[in-house]
């Protein structure tokens, strides 16, 4: 299964003020530093977080500078399955829903103190990441250690990588989204499916057939600042559709979705991990891993 580093992007704000951000060496004006805050969160005790069938815990924390290397343990259970050996001949055991199945993964947190803004880069293998549900926890405590301060992690997105799809001509899908408001009533095209009061959501999904790739001409002229491709492209056989997502095919053959309202939303950046080395019982080797992971910082930087 291969092996990949999700990043975000790391900032403080206080509540209610997202565009005043704090620099993370005195972000609270009493000499607070992030980097501690987050260390002492992730190592002090250690992290453990429990979460219905999946788990999070942190096996070692490291704080070096200003950057946090840190090596969790992800639990996942609710599966039934046979385990064999590489030849599939031998059957181990077999794994029953209670049963947990624990992979090792890491993370890298870079928050330089003199900056507002930081990097979290965060192993991923297959759909199993440490990010949810550590974010999730660290924010609480940070906001009930510093409140009115708050914690903001989000996708770090590259526009340059969807300009350079878009280029390229290698869209795969575009959605469109229209919220269907009680007001819009003689508008509505759901009357059939929800009462008259209540707002709907309508989603219509476009895809060329299989192998083939959409037309790239609208997207590159909303890109180039073109104001009138935006309203053609959110509206679709006489109906004004409220948002549009595209999702363009990279060179690796990785997709990305962008939102074209809010070009910094969406999936965050991803980079295969291809230098990872293992140990005797196939685990990431913790120096190669977060080698890898500041790489993968360093190549979206």
């Amino acid at each position: 299964m291969e092996h990949w580093a999700a990043l975000y992007r790391v900032r403080v704000h206080a509540l209610y003020q997202p565009k005043t951000l704090r620099r993370f060496g005195n972000f609270d004006g009493k000499g607070a530093n992030l980097a501690s805050v987050l260390d002492g969160y992730l190592s002090e005790p250690p992290l453990v977080v429990l979460d219905g069938d999946r788990s999070v815990s942190v096996q070692n924390s490291t704080l070096v500078g200003d950057e946090i290397e840190t090596t969790f343990t992800h639990g996942q259970k609710g599966i039934a399955a046979n385990v064999f050996d590489g030849s599939r001949t031998t059957k181990l055991f077999h794994q029953s829903f209670p049963d947990w199945h624990e992979i090792t993964l890491g993370s890298l947190l870079q928050l330089p103190r003199n900056d507002a803004e930081g990097w979290w880069a965060v192993h991923v293998q297959g759909n199993r990441s440490p990010k949810g549900l550590t974010y999730g926890e660290m924010s609480l405590k940070f906001r009930a250690d510093h409140d009115p301060y708050v914690l903001l992690v989000g996708a770090a997105v590259s526009t340059a990588v969807l300009k350079k799809a878009v280029e390229e001509n290698h869209i795969t899908q575009v959605k469109l989204t229209r919220i269907e408001r009680p007001k819009d009533i003689r508008e509505r095209i759901t009357n059939k499916w929800t009462r008259s009061e209540e707002r709907s959501i309508v989603e219509v999904l476009i895809k060329p057939t299989r192998g083939a790739y959409l037309l790239s001409n609208l997207i590159l002229q909303h890109l180039k600042g073109n104001t009138a491709a935006r309203q053609q492209i959110l509206e679709l056989g006489g109906v004004d559709y409220d948002r549009a997502q595209v999702e363009v095919e990279l060179a690796s053959g990785a997709t990305r979705t962008f939102n074209i309202e809010n070009l910094a939303a969406g999936h965050p950046f991803t980079v295969r991990l291809e230098n990872l080395e293992f140990d005797a019982n196939d685990e990431p080797i913790p120096t190669s891993m977060f080698a890898e992971l500041r790489r993968a910082i360093e190549e979206f930087v």
